[in-house]
């Protein structure tokens, strides 16, 4: 019922099932506490698509809110944040609106948390670099600040996880038209700062 909800073409529809799943709401705030692990990780994974869709959407406010949802659901321990990058990756809609950006966020959280542990292998497998590459590229263009960091972090957060495409993304990266000062100094100190992390 609340993937049919998600799904509905009415806003205030979606909007009522978002508020379910929000941090407070009644299904993680009580309910999913309540229900076995097993039926969990069976039945949370049949909202991913329905939220990816809603963060493409022309409505900020809810892909802002399916965006919380995603997030949520990871907090509280309903599902493991490497299931939700291909639906973060198949979403529709641009990168350069707020919405995009949170995306382009989580998908750099993503990567970068998982870079230093044994899941890293296992998520590397699970996507494809260059389809992260490509949420990548408009965005560095953009004209709005925020957008470009975010994709900054992005492209670091791939290299970081990658164990085998290093060169591919460093290829890339380079092969990109020119990019402004301030966004190749802000890309280059990500990459002194991951550098400095992993050095002992």
């Amino acid at each position: 019922m609340l993937r049919e909800a998600l799904s509905d073409s009415m806003p205030q529809t979606a909007q009522a099932a978002l508020a379910v799943l929000s941090p407070d709401g009644v299904l993680l705030g009580s309910l999913l506490g309540r229900c076995s692990a097993r039926t969990v990780r069976h039945a949370v994974p049949l909202l991913f698509s329905p939220l990816a869709q809603l963060i493409g959407g022309p409505s900020a406010k809810i892909a802002y809110a399916a965006l919380d949802a995603f997030a949520a659901l990871v907090t509280r321990g309903a599902c493991d944040l490497p299931l939700l990058l291909p639906f973060l990756l198949q979403s529709p809609g641009d990168d350069e609106g707020a919405a995009g950006i949170g995306r382009l966020r989580m998908l750099a959280r993503t990567c970068s948390r998982h870079a230093d542990r044994s899941s890293g292998a296992l998520l590397e497998k699970s996507i494809a670099i260059d389809s992260l590459l490509t949420r990548c590229t408009s965005a560095l263009r953009s004209e709005e600040p925020q957008a470009r960091q975010a994709a900054a972090e992005l492209v670091v957060s791939i290299h970081k996880l990658s164990r085998s495409k290093k060169a591919l993304i460093e290829s890339w990266l380079a092969s990109q038209p020119a990019m402004s000062p301030e966004l190749c100094q802000d890309i280059e100190e990500r990459f002194l700062a991951m550098l400095s992390d992993n050095c002992p």
